[in-house]
């Protein structure tokens, strides 16, 4: 049966990877699929926010056709935390959903947009949870959590990215979640042509270095600063070694200007998600140095994923996302600048059987995980 979805992506951006995108455009071409972006105002004033709402209102929706076959809607809502502007962002989505005839309404939203109460039994409602974000943001908590929770006991189907984070659905709210894992399109990562990979290592002035990578969104958990302080212990025994950093974040744009003269450190920052199978084929060595703690406990990072799926060593801190894929080609190394510069020289060395990990992977394809949602859907009948 094919189905019209609406996703409501927790970022707006496609300027890293997300789960809500990958998923949707892994559904388009068995199905209508519609995935919102909104304007990100630089204003936290509400009345400018109200006054920006209301133009809005009386517009034409926007679609726009991606390359992928995704129908990209353009649309506002209120990013504030106030009722009445949660009440306008559900009367929007209410409207949306009217206007386009969905069926289906996936939402990754943690803290604006409540799915309409009222469309309950019309329309199915997934709520997918991919982060603990009241660990993260521990200043926005409570409410995140009110909010979250309200999402999660009205939802058809809840899932979450990983059985951390199903535990603490379960705990605070008492409600079943699915683990949908995030993934990787392997296909893309798999025939990235050695020779345009080749050609962007040059462009980077990376040709004959052995490269050390981190590609994502570096905020503050991201662990940055461990990583370019343990890049600098290894350095003088390994002089032809450079560290490559991609993607955008605020730990990028807090330490990127130190660096800028450092010839071994390349800063990309935000690059096109069609570039990103070049990048994780640049490598020869991934990373994950994430700070540990309950929000990143709760992750399971997508460039696990993907830096397998392109056979490369990762060096990862001691995260259970990470942990519980049993992946052989991962070094565990504890948040501490002497265990990561020795666990980064031994990813020089570190081997393992190829086809093992191959296999491993496969149930981590974005086709495979977007089928499984479907599966979901359907199991439960039509609205």
């Amino acid at each position: 049966m094919a189905h019209r979805i609406l996703f409501l992506p927790h970022f707006p951006g496609l300027s890293v990877r997300v789960r809500s995108y990958e998923m949707a455009r892994h559904l388009a071409d068995m199905h209508t699929v519609y995935y919102l972006r909104w304007p990100l105002l630089q204003t936290k004033s509400w009345l400018l926010q109200a006054w920006h709402g209301v133009r809005c209102w009386a517009r034409p929706l926007c679609v726009r056709v991606l390359e992928s076959g995704v129908r990209e809607l353009r649309a506002s809502r209120l990013l504030l935390k106030r009722s009445w502007a949660q009440s306008y962002n559900q009367w929007q989505l209410a409207r949306w959903i009217a206007k386009l005839g969905v069926d289906v309404v996936v939402s990754a939203d943690f803290r604006y947009t409540p799915f309409p109460s009222w469309l309950k039994g019309e329309v199915t409602y997934v709520y997918d949870l991919v982060d603990a974000f009241w660990d993260e943001r521990q200043h926005e908590a409570a409410h995140i959590q009110r909010f979250v929770g309200r999402e999660v006991t009205k939802a058809d189907i809840v899932t979450v990215c990983s059985p951390q984070l199903a535990r603490s659905v379960h705990e605070l709210w008492g409600q079943v979640a699915q683990v949908l894992p995030n993934g990787a399109d392997l296909a893309e990562l798999r025939t990235a042509a050695p020779k345009d990979v080749a050609r962007l290592r040059a462009s980077l002035g990376l040709e004959g270095r052995w490269v050390i990578g981190s590609i994502g969104n570096h905020g503050p958990w991201s662990g940055l600063e461990l990583l370019l302080e343990a890049f600098r212990q290894i350095r003088a025994r390994r002089p032809e070694a450079a560290l490559l950093i991609v993607g955008p974040g605020s730990e990028v744009e807090r330490l990127s200007s130190r660096y800028a003269r450092d010839p071994d450190v390349r800063f990309t920052g935000p690059r096109p998600p069609e570039e990103m199978p070049l990048f994780f084929n640049a490598l020869d060595v991934g990373v994950v140095p994430f700070e540990v703690s309950e929000f990143t406990h709760s992750a399971l990072p997508l460039k696990v994923i993907e830096y397998s799926a392109c056979n490369k060593p990762i060096v990862s801190t001691p995260l259970r996302g990470v942990m519980d894929l049993r992946f052989p080609n991962v070094l565990l190394a504890e948040p501490d600048v002497e265990a990561w510069a020795a666990a980064l020289l031994a990813a020089r060395t570190h081997s393992w059987d190829r086809h093992d990990l191959a296999r491993s992977v496969e149930a981590y394809d974005w086709h495979v995980i977007a089928g499984r949602l479907i599966e979901a859907i359907e199991s439960r009948g039509t609205p």
